[in-house]
């Protein structure tokens, strides 16, 4: 009955209460109080319900009101699984249960432990009775818990596998290891980006012909007279700027943006020679980033990316000034892009590939090593 802390104490409370020589008022309205928790809590079935415990345990009836200290170490160990088991606790703790049980009393606990609807924890080494009784299993390793549902063949069969998948996953790595170069993966992407060098070149060209078409629409007289008298003065040729509308791909979002032409073929034109330095294997300009370590490639390669989605972006939208804003007389002069800019776009997509390739991989292996399946 001392398994069932709260009944046992009311009643050692109510016991004691009875035995006071100068019981009064007060004692018999606490004792009241007691007496109604005491049935609630099923106080009179308790020493009943104890002892038919017990006997299920093993503990001959004539032993039921015998001191602990009377009874053998075996008798002792039923009669604390008894304590334990008494009062239908929220959660029951069982360390090796089964020791010094025999099998009659084994089944008679399993089949308890079965129909018990409450939290039960079981630590033992008997495998038959843990999958009798256990509906899940906590494999505690290196202070991880890995919770399986199922009982302890199931969770044998599991654990089994997974280990066997982590050394089938562990092999696949090291041959990763053996195959795959992660230093070229990154210089594929660079060379994907050089592949864009020649698409730049035919842009320009294109570009630099729609700009001489709609400068000829400002070949007047004024015009001439005051190219001659720059020329004649030494004072720059006024910047040629286009205000063109920017649509983000994105969020469709439309933003104007002014560009000023001279400066803008120039900046073409510098990463142009730049792609085509590193087009092609044993090039300078890729033997140089080559020597790089992985994560200056790696950084290089993003901020090229970004700067050509932000130019693809530009050169959008000054495909679209060029062709509207001629004379009508003059638009069917105007070059489009289109085919340049798709060509352009697929090598941005290419080399975003294969630096995402890249990374898929990295991040893999660092996911590996925290598992513990690689070092």
């Amino acid at each position: 009955i001392m398994g069932h802390k709260k009944l046992y104490d009311i009643m050692q409370e109510r016991d004691a209460l009875y035995a006071k020589p100068d019981f009064n008022d007060e004692d018999g309205l606490k004792v009241a109080h007691l007496e109604e928790e005491f049935a609630e809590l099923d106080g009179w079935q308790a020493e009943s319900m104890a002892a038919s415990l017990l006997s299920d345990l093993g503990i001959a009836d004539e032993l039921h009101y015998s001191q602990m200290a009377e009874l053998a170490g075996s008798e002792k160990v039923r009669v604390l699984l008894a304590q334990a088991l008494f009062g239908n606790p929220d959660i029951l703790l069982l360390d090796e249960p089964t020791n010094h049980l025999d099998l009659n009393t084994i089944a008679w606990l399993e089949e308890f432990l079965i129909n018990f609807q409450n939290l039960v924890i079981v630590v033992s080494h008997d495998r038959k009775f843990l999958d009798n009784v256990c509906t899940h299993m906590a494999d505690i390793d290196y202070k991880n818990i890995q919770l399986y549902t199922g009982n302890y063949s199931f969770w044998s069969q599991a654990s089994q596998l997974i280990q066997k998948q982590k050394e089938e996953q562990n092999k696949k790595t090291e041959e990763k290891k053996i195959k795959i170069d992660t230093k070229e993966m990154l210089m594929d992407a660079v060379r994907a980006l050089g592949s864009a060098a020649p698409l730049l070149e035919q842009i320009t060209l294109k570009i630099d012909e729609n700009h001489k078409v709609l400068q000829s629409e400002h070949n007047g007289f004024l015009d001439k007279l005051l190219a001659l008298l720059r020329q004649a003065f030494n004072r720059p040729e006024k910047p040629v700027v286009y205000n063109v509308t920017v649509i983000d791909t994105l969020t469709q979002s439309r933003k104007q943006e002014e560009i000023n032409y001279q400066n803008f073929i120039n900046e073409i034109n510098r990463r142009r020679r730049t792609y085509n330095s590193f087009a092609v294997k044993k090039a300078p300009g890729y033997v140089k980033i080559e020597s790089q370590e992985e994560k200056s490639i790696l950084e290089y390669l993003s901020k090229q990316i970004s700067e050509c989605n932000h130019l693809m972006q530009l050169l959008t939208a000054l495909d679209e000034y060029f062709k509207s804003a001629p004379a009508a007389e003059n638009r069917s002069k105007i070059k489009g892009l289109k085919m340049e800019l798709t060509s352009l776009k697929n090598c941005i997509v290419k080399t975003n590939q294969r630096k995402a390739e890249y990374t898929a991989l990295i991040e893999e292996e660092e996911q590996l090593k925290k598992l513990g399946i690689t070092q």
